[in-house]
C-alpha cells in the first residue's frame, strides 16, 4: 500500500514539473527583452542567412557602429567596456553620501 502511494506521489509530482516547464514558452523578462532588442537591432534582414549568415546576423552592427579615434577594430565588447568605464566613471566622480559604503567614499 505505501509503496503504491509513494508512486502515485511520485507520478503526480513528475506530471504537476512537467506541466509547469512546458507552460513557460517564452521568456519575458526584461533580461529576456533586452537581450532580443540587442539582437534583433545588430541583425542585417537584407541578407539572405542561408548566402552569409555572418553578415545577416552581425551586419546591423557592422553598419551602425562608429569606430573611435584610433581604433582600429571595435566589437561589442569593446563597446561594453567603454559603457561600463563611463558607468564607473560617472558613479566615482559623484558626490559620496551618507549611504555610500566607506570604500567609495575614500576614493
Amino acid at each position: 500500500m505505501i509503496r503504491k502511494r509513494y508512486f502515485i506521489f511520485i507520478l503526480v509530482s513528475t506530471l504537476t514539473f512537467i506541466g509547469s516547464i512546458s507552460s513557460q514558452k517564452y521568456c519575458v523578462t526584461q533580461a529576456c527583452n533586452n537581450t532580443a532588442r540587442t539582437f534583433i537591432y545588430n541583425m542585417n534582414n537584407s541578407v539572405d542567412p542561408c548566402n552569409d549568415f555572418y553578415q545577416f546576423a552581425c551586419g546591423g552592427f557592422v553598419k551602425k557602429t562608429v569606430f573611435p579615434p584610433g581604433e582600429s577594430q571595435v566589437n561589442i565588447f569593446s563597446e561594453l567596456t567603454t559603457l561600463l568605464n563611463n558607468q564607473m566613471k560617472t558613479l566615482l566622480e559623484r558626490n559620496s553620501t551618507n549611504k555610500d559604503i566607506r570604500p567609495f567614499v575614500l576614493v
